[in-house]
């Protein structure tokens, strides 16, 4: 073989050489690409579901009030109706009153 030709053997194999470095470069970039995709991705859901476990826990604070407000609620509105039963009787007492007191200044009149 020549010297010429040993020399464009050389070349070729070097550049083959390369361009199989840089193909090799690449997938080893494309690799660790997709290893960083996949653990950005796990975080991302452990962090969906810290999420989800403190919403859960509002809103099982948030059911815990809203009984506890219903509670309070049928308590007033049975205190209320104790208060209106009361006040009915009062309004009824004075009425009894008002006419024996008109029976009273009629008899003295």
């Amino acid at each position: 073989m020549s010297h010429h030709a040993t020399h464009i053997v050389a070349d070729v194999a070097s550049r083959g050489m390369m361009a199989f470095s840089a193909l090799e470069h690449a997938v080893a970039d494309f690799r660790l690409q997709a290893a960083e995709r996949r653990r950005n991705d796990i975080y991302a859901v452990a962090d969906l579901a810290t999420a989800l476990q403190e919403s859960r826990a509002v809103e099982g604070y948030a059911v815990e009030a809203a009984s506890a407000l219903h509670d309070e609620n049928r308590e007033l509105r049975a205190a209320i109706s104790a208060l209106t039963a009361a006040l009915r009787g009062e309004r009824q007492a004075h009425a009894q009153t008002q006419a024996a007191f008109a029976e009273i200044c009629a008899a003295i009149a």
